[in-house]
């Protein structure tokens, strides 16, 4: 079971479909002109949950919809009125279905039925992707270890391989994230200029990363072109490159920044009118 964009309906992105492997036979299952889209299966084999913004005034409002495993009787099965997601069913087949909704303003993992929705974290960055244990008393998920307004720092070495991309840069904008900075490459530069997406990077590379390079580790201190970056630095960036600042020299250097950047606009203006030694006084 999967979905894919077939392109028939002009404001369509996903529909559900099944493939019979041993009849080598693929059936589509709905057929709308909204984003069906991430089925799960329940576990008898007799429904199928997905995420769907159909019947919704907000488009951006996604609901977790169930239908018959031959697409009939589809159903809305737990709404929100937020962005409802990633389901799966419990492995009790009790009708229970774990999602992920940003229905308290975060994502955060949520467990029960069409009627009861029962809270399981509570985080300040977004929890995602939940998987219930084979014996439903254990619900993992994925959690993105970030804040709106934080900046990705990629240590790829590098390495001549796209590290990041136009498929990237749509999900960090969606999510908040500032911008990136990469010790490596990128593609799709002209769909990244296009969202006007900050990304600093040390060159453009026609091929993506899949099959090329690994992730080793999220969040923990990384090492871009000699100097250090840990979680939670400053991070200050603009066409000329970028600095890092350990949060705990921030109170030291900002008073130093100030003088500086005082000194450089007095500067400015005395050699706006004419005064050639506007330096010798320099605040570094």
């Amino acid at each position: 079971m999967f979905h894919r964009n077939p392109g028939s309906h002009e404001l369509s992105d996903n529909e559900i479909y099944t493939y019979d492997i041993q009849r080598a036979v693929t059936t589509r299952l709905t057929d709308n002109a909204f984003n069906d889209w991430i089925p799960r299966w329940s576990p008898d084999g007799g429904r199928i949950a997905f995420t769907s913004n159909r019947d919704n005034d907000n488009p951006q409002n996604y609901d977790v919809w169930v239908l018959e495993a031959d697409g009939s009787d589809p159903q809305r099965y737990i709404a929100t009125s937020a962005w409802d997601e990633y389901s799966a069913w419990s492995p009790l087949n009790n009708g229970e279905i774990a999602i992920s909704t940003t229905a308290d303003g975060n994502a955060e993992i949520h467990v029960g039925t069409q009627y009861n929705l029962r809270r399981l974290t509570f985080n300040t960055v977004r929890d995602e992707w939940p998987t219930w244990s084979p014996d439903g008393k254990q619900v993992a998920h994925s959690n993105y270890q970030f804040d709106k307004g934080d900046i990705f720092v990629i240590d790829a070495a590098g390495a001549q391989a796209g590290t990041w991309g136009g498929l990237m840069t749509l999900r960090a904008k969606w999510k908040g994230l500032t911008g990136v900075i990469i010790d490596g490459c990128t593609r799709d530069a002209v769909e990244i200029r296009a969202e006007n997406y900050p990304c600093w990077v040390t060159g453009l590379v026609p091929y993506s990363v899949v099959t090329r390079l690994t992730t080793l580790s999220i969040n923990e201190p990384v090492m871009i072109r000699g100097v250090p970056v840990n979680p939670g630095d400053i991070i200050l960036a603009d066409d000329d490159g970028a600095i890092v600042c350990p949060q705990e020299l921030l109170d030291e250097v900002l008073p130093k920044v100030r003088r500086h950047y005082e000194w450089e606009q007095r500067a400015k203006e005395e050699l706006r009118r004419g005064v050639t030694d506007a330096f010798k006084d320099r605040v570094t």
